[in-house]
């Protein structure tokens, strides 16, 4: 009596399919040569290539081009990353999908990961990417996940020039090129004429805030241009003032209505100063809150308050217990100067609500380094109020004797 066994079957094609092909079946008939009473077998199955890995990494390094941001960043070169690709033979799977066991032991938490395959013969090189994080196309709503493949790929380019190892340094040029990009994605969408210039401008203040001080950026980046041929040519304040002050200058292709527009959104919620109570802020609303009192002069004792939030001026606020106070518009004056202007309106609260003040008020908090990578912390600023009323209906003359003062503010204890 013959006992018939499972044969197992592997199919090896000859070349690998072209990355991004559509899935495609394949249909094969068995035949068993020593019996002829077994019928043959037919298999059905269906190949399923790679997403276009290399398309996507293009897709994304050019993300920026023809747009004025690309006057001043290059994400990385094309080639450079689609070598890397060729260097784990395109391994790059969902981490349901790793054809190894993905538990390792520095990465217990399973995240995204890029694994050398020199610590087990059995594992080669690949590219394990968190299942919701994985990237199947190209369009702007894959830019994430995209990105999470950069992100990954610039590891197995520090792997080709033999520095790749997980320590408290390892995410040093990840992490600097990967904010880079998202700031150039704010960029290059404020540009297309959308009506969310808004939040394309606070998401590039957003992620240029975390560019700056983002603590997993800590090694050395000189690396940044040769290895992985990203560039950034200004830092990100002297960037945002351009945009800010002299969009005139700027390449890409926004008409003269988009660039004024531009500058007034730059002009209002950009600031280069930290006016928070936290070095480093996780995105709370009580974590970006600034306070700071007058010290001598009309309002002494008003306190300011001032939301500044990863970059993005929120708000601004004062109040006193003898006057109504609203501040009707601000706005960053550029340059290297921690200056604000703001339109005020102030009214006294024992007077009818039509004798009111209509002032400029210019707060100083001194200079700068523009091309430093940090925000520095604002302590105090030097104030002049200035009244655009004529001195018979000049609140603060009436109260002065002057229709210009000054006062001093500093940060509350």
């Amino acid at each position: 009596m013959k006992i018939k066994q499972d044969s197992p079957y592997r199919v090896m094609a000859e070349a690998d399919p072209d990355e991004g092909a559509a899935f495609f079946d394949i249909r094969m008939t068995v035949a068993c040569e020593g019996d002829a009473t077994l019928a043959p077998l037919e298999l059905t199955a269906q190949i399923q290539p790679n997403p276009d890995f290399k398309g996507m990494v293009r897709w994304f390094l050019e993300y920026p081009l023809d747009s004025a941001a690309a006057d001043f960043i290059t994400l990385g070169d094309v080639a450079i990353y689609q070598a890397a690709l060729d260097f784990i033979e395109s391994r790059v799977y969902p981490m349901s999908g790793v054809p190894w066991s993905s538990n390792l032991l520095w990465n217990k938490s399973g995240d995204s990961h890029y694994e050398t395959g020199r610590g087990d013969i059995m594992r080669k090189s690949y590219i394990a990417i968190k299942d919701d994080s994985f990237p199947k196309g190209i369009n702007a709503n894959e830019f994430k996940k995209v990105q999470t493949l950069v992100h990954e790929l610039a590891h197995v380019i520090e792997d080709q020039h033999g520095s790749y190892q997980v320590d408290a340094t390892s995410e040093t040029h990840s992490y600097y090129l990967q904010h880079l990009s998202d700031v150039t994605r704010g960029l290059t969408d404020l540009e297309s004429g959308s009506d969310n210039l808004k939040a394309d401008v606070w998401y590039a203040i957003n992620w240029a805030y975390w560019f700056n001080v983002d603590p997993e950026i800590i090694g050395d980046i000189s690396k940044i241009g040769p290895w992985f041929g990203g560039k950034f040519t200004v830092s990100v304040h002297e960037l945002f003032d351009k945009y800010a002050y002299h969009t005139d200058t700027l390449g890409g292709k926004m008409s003269e209505t988009q660039r004024q527009a531009v500058a007034q959104q730059f002009r209002h919620w950009y600031f280069p100063g930290n006016l928070s109570e936290s070095a480093v802020q996780k995105g709370s609303t009580a974590a970006a809150t600034g306070r700071f009192t007058e010290t001598n002069g009309l309002l002494k004792g008003a306190e300011w308050t001032f939301v500044w939030n990863q970059g993005v001026l929120q708000s601004i606020e004062l109040a006193h217990d003898d006057y109504i106070i609203t501040i009707e518009d601000y706005y960053w004056t550029g340059g290297n100067e921690l200056k604000l202007n703001l339109q005020i309106r102030l009214e006294d609260k024992n007077l009818p609500s039509y004798n009111y003040d209509s002032l400029s008020v210019t707060m100083d908090g001194g200079t700068f380094n523009i091309a430093a990578r940090s925000f520095p912390s604002v302590r105090s600023f030097a104030v002049v109020w200035k009244s655009l009323n004529d001195f018979q209906h000049s609140l603060i003359y009436k109260k002065t004797g002057f229709s210009e003062i000054a006062s001093w503010t500093e940060r509350k204890k």
